[in-house]
């Protein structure tokens, strides 16, 4: 029944532990400064019984079914639990191998009797034990799909980082605590117990450092958030009325073609000239694509564009061509209202900056042309 009973309290205090360490979490992930129920995982085998590892996975499987929402409105979750059965295999196994290695260097119960021990301690131990964990747990999370291959570097560094940090902070305070046994290794030249009021007196000036560091930096995230989101802003409202200059533009040239009999290359030379596009709408380069005739409606003919002399490659060019330029001309000529391609290159531009069209239909001069049918039948071109 005492097994029993340590191994209950092993895996609430893993949990417990697992708890606080998410409020030290930076949003708006779980990257954590420090995992401190990786320290009292070791600190329960050396103290008690290896025996006890079934409490830590207990522990573990309890904390990362939490986090991954294992109980969903009552109902189980097997994917999540699977990544939190995984990732406590891990933890469990870190665990279960520090404490052997400690056991093996420095027996049983575990004496650091000098420099060199600590040193060694916190310097091989330590990191190369929480080695286990981070790479089972990282690898978990991306063959469940929830970490990208861009995140994984980072996510490994980080959970290695908060278990060292757990345990060089944790299991030190753990071994001088007065709920161990004291065998005759120790003695005042190697260590001094430490009473539960040093515990407490160390644990609350810890605490209070690492709740500061974790205000000041949800602080800080919020204070960079409320920035992004106003400048994000204030973009989309310059590029909103930068398109809505470009679509004025478009519609003062169509208002020529439906205004006119004819338009010649030197007409439309003499309205962009006036237009001063260059600086009036900077980055544009005017083109009117009219149909190309009866019988070839699938065709697309760039006829006139300006200035001409920079733009050769494209006069003649059949936009039609390339799935991304007729989609949006095709959709431009159905609904009677200016559209935009996605991203593309245009094929003048010999430096290959990422570009767009924006189609402006025009019709011939008819009522009404509200149906599509009506718009197709009116339909002339585009600028």
């Amino acid at each position: 029944m005492r097994l029993v009973g340590l191994i209950a309290g092993v895996a609430a205090l893993y949990a417990l532990a697992g708890l606080l360490g998410l409020q030290l979490a930076v949003p708006p992930g779980y990257a954590t400064i420090m995992w401190p129920a990786s320290g009292i995982a070791i600190a329960a085998l050396l103290i008690f019984s290896p025996r006890l590892i079934l409490g830590i996975f207990i522990g573990s499987l309890l904390i990362n079914g939490y986090i991954g929402h294992v109980l969903e409105a009552g109902v189980v979750n097997w994917h999540a639990l699977a990544v939190a059965t995984a990732i406590a295999g891990g933890s469990s196994l870190q665990a279960i191998t520090a404490a052997w290695v400690c056991r093996r260097l420095f027996g049983v119960p575990t004496i650091l009797r000098s420099i060199r021990d600590v040193a060694v301690f916190a310097g091989i131990v330590g990191p190369l034990a929480c080695l286990i964990a981070a790479s089972v747990g990282t690898y978990t999370l991306f063959l469940a799909g929830l970490l990208p291959p861009t995140g994984a570097v980072n996510n490994w560094l980080t959970w290695w980082l908060g278990d060292l940090i757990g345990i060089l902070v944790v299991l030190p305070l753990a071994l001088l605590g007065p709920w161990r046994s004291w065998g005759d290794g120790w003695s005042r030249d190697n260590a001094a117990r430490l009473r539960a009021a040093s515990i407490v007196a160390l644990m609350i000036p810890l605490g209070i450092t690492f709740y500061g560091w974790k205000w000041t930096e949800e602080l800080a995230y919020e204070r960079g958030s409320v920035a992004f989101a106003a400048l994000a802003s204030d973009s989309k409202q310059a590029l909103l009325h930068r398109l809505d200059s470009y679509s004025q533009g478009l519609n003062g040239a169509a208002g020529l073609f439906e205004a006119s009999d004819s338009v010649s290359a030197a007409d439309w030379r003499a309205y962009v000239n006036a237009l001063d596009i260059g600086q009036t709408l900077p980055g544009v380069e005017d083109l009117m694509v009219p149909p190309s005739g009866a019988g070839h409606s699938q065709h697309f003919i760039i006829s006139y564009i300006e200035p001409l002399e920079p733009n050769l490659a494209a006069r003649g060019l059949d936009i039609s061509s390339e799935n991304n330029r007729r989609a949006a001309a095709e959709r431009a000529r159905n609904t009677g209202l200016p559209n935009i391609t996605r991203r593309l290159h245009l094929v003048q531009d010999e430096i290959q900056r990422a570009g767009f069209l924006l189609l402006r239909p025009f019709y011939a001069a008819v009522d009404p042309v509200d149906a599509p049918q009506q718009r197709a039948a009116a339909f002339e071109g585009w600028v």
